[in-house]
């Protein structure tokens, strides 16, 4: 060990030797008596033959017979002394790099505790406020500040006029209203039908339900003060049909187009009774309201859209409808948000589907056995566009090419 350098051998940087003022005392008082005790007989006679003290005073007396044991007092001093200093440094030096790591690692760890209970104790002051605000602000405040509360949680581009949320905002906003009925459980059923000369019987039921939130009796949307629980909802049923048609015929048992348009089990609409043909056009008979025919050749559209006062949380639609085509391809799309579908196609034996396609097949759970029948559904929200495209193929027989002209299936929806 050198204490020069405070170094040790194994090369750990010592403290230095620092005696405190105590063990200087200590050490100096010790080095005193050690002096006299060992020199208590020259001590003596300096006294007594130098200064001349008398030899029988007490004073020599006390020098001569009891100075000489200071030096074993001033022994045990130095030796206290320097024990007392180690074993103060040993202990010094076990709560320097013992004890006091250890409290600081603590100290530092209930710090930084204590400023992660403060950032959590903001954050959660902060989300109570909010709450508190959501709570007692009126209902059209926050409608008012949606885009803001968007920009702020996901960034300035949610406030751009331009920017996904403003688009969403635009198209979808009007179906969170618990007033605007939506359509949930949406199932289409095709079954296409051989007919000869190319042409195709196409039978198709859909039906669906309209869902109005703002009528159920377990729900508090009206629970401010200036509304009152709606007792109805005026909503408009619409439908639009595009045929074109190898044949056209609408009365009679052996019709070859009709379309059944039924709420809650009324019909509402009822072609082989509200349509007929004159002169190779198709009119409405008289007192039919809300349909309308476009005619181009054999061509032609028909819409339905008719107001309906909803009085339940839960109306029933059921559209049927027969046609002679000459289709060989089959699209359906939703103009409105719609929640959970089924979509079953049945074409005959032997007939195969040459392309399938979903807006987004990961959302569908697809069956096909035997290869000629498809079904397919999802508990999911279908969003506004063409949900289901098929194209089907006769086997050994040529098939009809894909229209430039447009959409000509019957049952192409167009809801809205």
């Amino acid at each position: 060990m050198d204490w020069n350098g405070f170094t040790s051998t194994t090369g750990m940087p010592l403290r230095k030797v620092t005696p405190s003022l105590h063990t200087t005392v200590l050490l100096v008082s010790a080095i005193g008596l050690l002096l006299l005790g060992y020199n208590s007989g020259a001590i003596h006679a300096f006294v007594v033959d130098g200064i001349g003290l008398d030899e029988s005073s007490w004073l020599s007396n006390f020098i001569k017979d009891h100075l000489v044991e200071a030096k074993w007092i001033g022994w045990v001093i130095l030796i206290s002394s320097i024990i007392t200093y180690f074993v103060a440094s040993g202990i010094e030096r076990f709560f320097r790099e013992k004890i006091s790591p250890m409290v600081n690692s603590h100290v530092t760890k209930l710090s930084n505790q204590l400023e992660e209970s403060s950032n959590d104790t903001k954050e959660l002051l902060s989300a109570k406020l909010l709450d508190n605000m959501v709570a007692a602000a009126p209902r059209e405040a926050i409608k008012n500040k949606l885009k803001d509360i968007h920009e702020k949680a996901y960034g300035p581009h949610c406030g751009h006029e331009r920017g996904l949320y403003s688009a969403l905002s635009e198209k979808l906003s009007p179906f969170l209203e618990a007033e605007t009925p939506h359509r949930s459980d949406y199932h289409q059923t095709v079954t296409v039908r051989e007919n000869g000369d190319n042409s195709i019987i196409w039978h198709e039921v859909c039906s669906y339900q309209i869902h109005t939130v703002c009528l159920e009796e377990n729900q508090s949307y009206f629970d401010e003060p200036e509304k009152e629980k709606k007792e109805a909802v005026t909503h408009t049923i619409r439908y639009i049909s595009i045929v074109k048609a190898a044949e056209l015929t609408f009365d009679g048992d052996n019709a070859k187009y009709k379309l059944k348009i039924s709420i809650d089990d009324e019909t509402v609409f009822d072609s082989s009774t509200d349509l007929h043909l004159k002169d190779d056009k198709v009119e409405i008979k008289p007192d039919v309201e809300g349909v309308k025919v476009e005619q181009n050749g054999n061509s032609f559209k028909i819409t339905f859209e008719k107001e309906h006062q909803i009085e339940h949380p839960w109306t029933s639609v059921e559209i049927m409808e027969t046609s002679t085509i000459l289709d060989d391809y089959f699209i359906s799309r939703r103009n409105e948000p719609t929640c959970g579908a089924k979509i079953t196609m049945n074409l005959p034996d032997d007939w195969e589907f040459e392309l399938i396609r979903f807006g987004h097949p990961d959302d569908w759970t697809i069956h096909q056995h035997p290869g000629n029948t498809l079904s397919a559904w999802t508990s999911k929200w279908l969003l506004p566009g063409i949900t289901f495209f098929c194209k089907w193929k006769r086997p050994d027989m040529q098939q009809l090419a894909l229209e430039e002209e447009g959409p000509q299936t019957p049952a192409e929806e167009q809801n809205s």
